[in-house]
C-alpha cells in the first residue's frame, strides 16, 4: 500500500528502499545455501510495517530475478517468510 509509504519522510522512504532492497538480498543468499529467512515481527504493533518491508522484498529484482551467482537454488521452497499474527483485525487480507 503506498500510502503507508507517502506518510514517511523522504529519508524514510530510502531507508524502507534500502531495507526492502537488503532483506531481498539476504533471502537470495540464503536459498543459494539451501536456507530461508524467516520475518517475525514478535511485537504486534510492528506487525503492519513489517508487512509492508515482506511485500516490498517480495516485488525487488534482487528476490525476483534468476539466480546469477550459482547454478541453480539449493531449495525448491520459497526463501522469504513472513509471520502473520492472525489474531490481529485485518489479518485476514
Amino acid at each position: 500500500d503506498d500510502a503507508v509509504l507517502d506518510a514517511l519522510s523522504e529519508d524514510d522512504r530510502a531507508a524502507h528502499a534500502d531495507a526492502a532492497e537488503y532483506l531481498a538480498a539476504l533471502a537470495r543468499d540464503a536459498e543459494a545455501h539451501g536456507a530461508a529467512v524467516l520475518l517475525d515481527a514478535e511485537v504486534a504493533a510492528l506487525q503492519p510495517a513489517v508487512d509492508h518491508l515482506f511485500l516490498a522484498a517480495l516485488r525487488r529484482p534482487a528476490y525476483m530475478a534468476p539466480t546469477t551467482y550459482v547454478a541453480k537454488a539449493v531449495r525448491d521452497a520459497p526463501a522469504l517468510y513472513n509471520t502473520y499474527q492472525c489474531y490481529l483485525v485485518g489479518s485476514e487480507r
